[in-house]
């Protein structure tokens, strides 16, 4: 007996009209596809989904922010064989932001540092001040960095040198 999500799951396949003799359902055509086509069908559907409405933004602590997605991250850095450094400055940042976006930007930024180097990465996250309105938070890494040819191509949605690897992320667009 199908529970009550398979029965969800089957009323929301479509049902296609002369596709098939009396219209049968057709199993999951966008993953079946999906399949077939290297995951390029995912991306836009991610795409599609994307929040595009602002998110709410308080004053919070850019430094707790920073320390929290390191620890975050710690474990899977450790992993890959790397470490992680924080650097943040003793004293409170306070800046004007959505806590939840910060964090999940410096959490695949970080992730990705690990993932620069083969081995042992090492990775250390930063905050600076700069004068009495403008903070920083800064990721680096010992990685191989990002190739010249592309750089200009970094900030494009779902783009990775990593598609071979089975990268599906959005990639850096969402961190700009």
């Amino acid at each position: 007996m199908p529970s009550p999500f398979e029965k969800r799951e089957k009323s929301r396949r479509p049902r296609v009209a002369g596709a098939t003799t009396g219209g049968h359902v057709i199993g999951r055509p966008l993953e079946d596809l999906n399949s077939s086509s290297g995951g390029r069908i995912q991306q836009w559907e991610m795409a599609a989904t994307a929040r595009v409405e602002p998110t709410a933004k308080w004053v919070e602590d850019l430094n707790d922010i920073v320390r929290c997605a390191a620890e975050l991250t710690r474990a899977y850095v450790v992993e890959r064989a790397g470490s992680l450094e924080i650097d943040t400055l003793l004293e409170r940042l306070p800046a004007r932001v959505s806590r939840i976006d910060v964090e999940q930007v410096l959490v695949n930024v970080i992730r990705n540092a690990a993932e620069s180097r083969v081995g042992r990465a090492q990775v250390v996250v930063s905050t600076r001040r700069h004068g009495d309105s403008e903070t920083s938070t800064e990721v680096s890494a010992d990685g191989t960095g990002i190739a010249e040819k592309d750089r200009d191509r970094v900030f494009d949605p779902f783009f990775t040198t990593r598609l071979d690897l089975g990268a599906r992320a959005p990639g850096c667009r969402w961190c700009r």
